[in-house]
């Protein structure tokens, strides 16, 4: 169960009930938008993914952008716009599809040949129980290659698995 203030009845809690920051106190998410930008690695030289940031792969992004710039690629981050979810819901195959489904299909249909969207099953949370991604998200990278096929998209969408399940420092994930 995730602790946000999305709108998933069956996998999140309400944070409604919460305190809410002061007036005045810095803005959470134009903080961490300025993190995940300083953490692309564009280079010119080298082939570039574009990595959508949607679903448990926000969570790693920086993590993700390290580890594929010491592959030897540029990194670009995919981030959601305001249009994303109207656009996404379009694209989709289910009227009924949550938000980070409608807004993955909207942020990898733009012209970006190669995609890096991880399966992340299991993810470490060290204030917490941690625990798998909702099946949807699961399937998200699977989903949007579909989608872009049918929509005669070129990209190629790379899909690694990553479990996260013993966090960053585990042997087959830290450096």
């Amino acid at each position: 169960t995730a602790l946000s203030g999305g709108a998933c009845p069956k996998y999140e809690e309400r944070a409604g009930g919460l305190p809410k920051l002061e007036r005045g106190a810095p803005d959470p998410f134009a903080q961490r938008d300025a993190l995940l930008r300083a953490a692309e690695r564009p280079d010119g030289e080298r082939a570039t993914v574009h990595v959508p940031l949607t679903g448990p792969v926000q969570s790693y992004a920086p993590w993700i952008a390290a580890f594929t710039s010491t592959l030897g690629f540029g990194v670009r981050f995919l981030h959601p716009e305001k249009d994303h979810l109207a656009r996404g819901e379009q694209l989709c195959n289910s009227f009924d599809s949550c938000g980070p489904a409608k807004i993955a299909h909207a942020l990898c249909d733009g012209d970006h040949p190669c995609l890096l969207f991880p399966k992340i099953l299991e993810i470490a949370d060290r204030e917490g129980p941690g625990g798998q991604p909702c099946v949807t998200e699961q399937s998200l990278p699977e989903l949007v290659r579909a989608g872009l096929r049918s929509r005669g998209r070129p990209a190629q969408v790379l899909i690694p698995t990553l479990d996260f399940a013993e966090g960053l420092e585990a042997g087959g994930l830290s450096g």
